[in-house]
């Protein structure tokens, strides 16, 4: 799906910035959001040390201590927010995961089966 790479490409890093870059910082932000239904910031920071060697072996980086802190996600989610960088980056998303084929039927054939046969035996 190449989403890290894809949020990378729209969100680029202020030439300042250290740690995580912003595509990771919003697929790990995006798990805890899935995983516990909780959509806070403050908790993230936390269930991210809890899970730290886990994420950085699957995914290959390096976790830094302030790359979840409040006031770094709160910078991501003003980024995300702008409609325009939000259309780019689904734009960019649906080009990696909706294909389309051609799958004409040109006839069908329908066979059914009681359910009373089924349960009888």
């Amino acid at each position: 799906m190449g989403l890290p790479e894809i949020l990378n490409q729209h969100l680029p890093r202020h030439w300042k910035q250290e740690g995580l870059d912003w595509g990771w910082v919003a697929c790990i932000w995006l798990s805890y959001i899935i995983s516990q239904g909780d959509h806070r910031k403050v908790y993230v920071r936390k269930w991210v040390e809890q899970r730290r060697y886990t994420i950085e072996q699957v995914c290959g980086i390096n976790i830094r201590e302030t790359d979840f802190s409040d006031d770094r996600l709160a910078i991501l989610l003003k980024r995300l927010s702008n409609p325009e960088t939000w259309q780019y980056i689904e734009c960019f998303l649906t080009q990696n995961t909706i294909r389309a084929y051609d799958q004409t039927i040109r006839n069908s054939q329908f066979a059914f089966s009681p359910i009373a046969d089924v349960i009888d035996n």
